[in-house]
């Protein structure tokens, strides 16, 4: 089963004098370009940036050149800041859907000084590691006693919104599956895994339910008509493959003391660190102590 994701962030910048308590909006929300390296980055484990945490620095500078998706850094960069407080996670409450991750980052008071044209956030202090880059335009000014305050927001947008209806055979028998997204209002299943590892999370929140159960013709839910049997009982993820098509692929495990029923599995819910969605099986999939199930997900995510 897959799952086609897609990712957009964007900009707010804040200049605050702390003296005079007064505030100026220098650019209001901005989208930028996510960056050919920055896709690669929720699917790499590593060293930093390729180890989660490839939005902790927010960088400024004087380059004027546009953003390119081949770029790795800004063309002139002048500062680098960390972030400021904790990121919180959001959804939207109604369509389009989306989940959200808000960082902020600060660069206090006589940090800057003068003019400023380009802004990227990265993993890394050094300017080489960016995930994504903006062009400001026209440019801004900071004053020495002021401090600028940079908001930015990364997005993801789920799919399969409606269902998906497909088959598959598993020991000479056909299964008809519908797949579909689920929690899509919720910030923890949306928004929580942003700027992270798209990981499988935690094995036992990917919920088998009983036979009789279907997914939710309400992509804010959960599947119904059935009762939870229990989660997986583990999971593992293949090595990364940096080739431009951005995905994972996870293997969810059902043991033979995970999910059991006489009557077989009707759905499960798939929680992964960043999305949820559900998928239902007629017939249900049988599954008892003599028997282990391998749900084998892919996660594929783009620029929006």
């Amino acid at each position: 089963m897959k799952s086609q994701s897609k990712l957009q962030g964007r900009f707010k910048l804040i200049a605050f004098n702390p003296k005079t308590g007064k505030s100026r909006l220098l650019r209001d929300w901005t989208p930028n370009l996510i960056l050919t390296q920055g896709l690669d980055y929720p699917g790499e484990l590593g060293s930093p940036p390729r180890a989660g945490g490839y939005l902790d620095y927010c960088h400024i500078g004087t380059g004027q050149n546009d953003p390119a998706v081949g770029d790795v850094g800004l063309q002139l960069p002048t500062a680098v800041t960390g972030l400021f407080g904790v990121p919180t996670a959001s959804a939207q409450g109604s369509a389009p859907y989306y989940g959200s991750k808000l960082f902020t980052y600060r660069f206090d008071a006589g940090a800057l000084n003068g003019n400023y044209a380009e802004l990227g956030v990265g993993g890394l202090t050094s300017n080489e590691g960016l995930f994504s880059r903006v062009k400001i335009e026209p440019v801004i000014a900071v004053k020495d006693d002021e401090r600028l305050d940079v908001l930015y927001e990364l997005r993801m947008y789920p799919d399969h919104l409606t269902p998906l209806a497909t088959t598959v055979d598993i020991q000479g028998v056909t299964y008809n599956i519908n797949l579909s997204a689920a929690l899509v209002t919720s910030g923890t299943a949306w928004g929580a895994g942003l700027g992270d590892i798209f990981s499988y999370g935690n094995p036992t929140e990917w919920t088998a339910y009983s036979s009789t159960a279907i997914i939710n013709p309400d992509v804010e839910g959960t599947p119904i008509n059935g009762s939870i049997l229990s989660g997986a009982s583990g999971g593992s993820m293949s090595t990364y493959v940096a080739d431009q098509t951005y995905k994972t692929n996870v293997s969810i495990i059902y043991g033979i003391d995970s999910a059991n029923d006489a009557l077989g599995i009707g759905a499960i819910l798939c929680r992964a660190d960043a999305g949820a969605y559900q998928v239902d099986f007629s017939p249900a999939i049988p599954k008892t102590a003599l028997l282990q199930l391998v749900l084998n997900w892919q996660q594929e995510w783009s620029r929006a």
